[in-house]
């Protein structure tokens, strides 16, 4: 990409403390002799056409392989350890984590600033995040638990379990 396709920012002017105002100057727009622009805009009456144009695959040449413009590899081994827990214990670990982080205001809110103007407001909020977040946790844990519950109260009064059992988990995975 050449230069004047780039926005940039040009200092201006220096502030009182002696950083350097800038200014952002937007892209300028690309000619129609850029030939970027002239690739795009070829008329469709070209003398190529789909049939005998030179775009065409060779089967000599090698199949082009995408390349991965991001590998993530650090902690990698911690998502993998959280991923073998139960699914409880992994919904249990988000919900303690959540809550923790949403309550951590109304904390220092408490602790620190107790006369601040804006102590009801954290505490509203931060208490409803957190709230919401447990709620959010505990209710996926129950429905989660609702095809095992009838199973299980299914087996408990006598009923065929493996056909049961086979409709819920059809329905349940799928």
């Amino acid at each position: 990409m050449s230069k004047d396709h780039v926005s940039t920012r040009t200092p201006i002017s220096t502030t009182e403390n002696g950083t350097p105002e800038t200014e952002f100057k937007p892209p300028r727009p690309r000619s129609s002799t850029d030939p970027v622009m002239q690739k795009d805009n070829k008329d469709s009456d070209s003398e190529e056409s789909a049939t005998n144009s030179s775009d065409e695959s060779d089967d000599s040449k090698e199949p082009a392989t995408p390349v991965p413009t991001f590998t993530a590899i650090r902690g990698r081994w911690l998502w993998l350890a959280f991923l073998k827990l139960a699914k409880p214990v992994r919904v249990l670990l988000v919900g303690l984590l959540g809550s923790a982080f949403f309550i951590t205001p109304f904390l220092v809110v408490n602790l620190r600033f107790r006369s601040h103007p804006a102590k009801l407001q954290v505490h509203v909020w931060s208490l409803w995040f957190t709230i919401t977040w447990a709620a959010g946790c505990a209710t996926y844990m129950v429905v989660d638990s609702i095809p095992r519950l009838v199973v299980y109260v299914t087996g408990l009064f006598g009923g065929k379990i493996e056909r049961l059992k086979i409709q819920v988990e059809v329905r349940y995975f799928t």
